[in-house]
């Protein structure tokens, strides 16, 4: 069986998610103080199925207080475009969009409402996150840089390589975005078999609001580039 140090794997990707510890209870806006709302927006997107979802929530008294539904005229709009309220026995009550990749591309605008009128509106960019050129059908152990489009000097991502081999770990790398570009480096690459291997990328990252309650409140983006295959060799 192939060791794998997946822990890695997952302490990154749950930072994202919704952790055991937040309540999934849900109440109303109006039962509480509006500045004691802490509003919280997810982006993520994801490559393989060209998807981009957008998740605004509302919690009472902090990140992991009870999820709130907005009490009319509260309300919560995506560039002019009312979102309606869902829940889950997971998650709480949240309001969601979804839409395509290329759809998503460019500048928008979240305004939220509070129950007295009171708005509370946050810009944001988004761009698609995409490799430059395909990788290379052979790469070397020798190491290799990775270009992209879409990507912002000192945006921090992890990537994942892994072999076919059931002895060796798979590579999991956190690095920084330079001039557009990552590099594999060779004392990553000469941990791992010859022969094929499949790389995977994410992109997280956390944008504190501009515009929010005295609670608070943040962006957090996560970006999933689809597997890629390719060929390692010692030469």
């Amino acid at each position: 069986m192939k060791k794998t140090p997946a822990h890695l794997v997952f302490t990154a990707i749950i930072y994202f998610l919704i952790t055991s510890c937040t309540s999934n209870e849900i109440g109303n806006s109006k039962d509480v103080n509006p500045e004691t709302i802490y509003t919280g927006y997810s982006i993520n997107a994801r490559e393989a199925d060209d998807t981009v979802t957008c998740t605004a929530y509302f919690r009472f008294a902090g990140e992991n207080g009870t999820t709130l539904v907005l009490t009319k005229p509260a309300a919560i709009t995506l560039d002019g475009k009312k979102l309606d309220v869902d829940s889950s026995a997971f998650a709480g009550a949240y309001y969601e969009y979804g839409t395509s990749l290329q759809n998503f591309t460019g500048n928008h605008q979240l305004e939220y409402t509070d129950i007295n009128g009171k708005k509370y509106n946050e810009a944001f960019s988004f761009q698609v996150l995409a490799l430059k050129n395909n990788l290379p059908p052979l790469i070397t152990k020798k190491g290799i840089n990775i270009e992209f489009n879409g990507t912002t000097n000192g945006d921090a991502v992890f990537y994942e390589i892994s072999d076919t081999s059931s002895v060796t770990n798979d590579v999991i790398v956190t690095d920084t975005i330079r001039n557009n570009s990552i590099s594999l480096k060779a004392k990553d690459l000469q941990t791992l078999s010859s022969g094929p291997v499949t790389f995977k990328l994410y992109q997280n990252k956390t944008i504190p609001l501009q515009n929010a309650t005295k609670e608070g409140g943040i962006i957090k983006v996560s970006y999933s580039l689809k597997q890629r295959e390719t060929v390692l060799s010692d030469e």
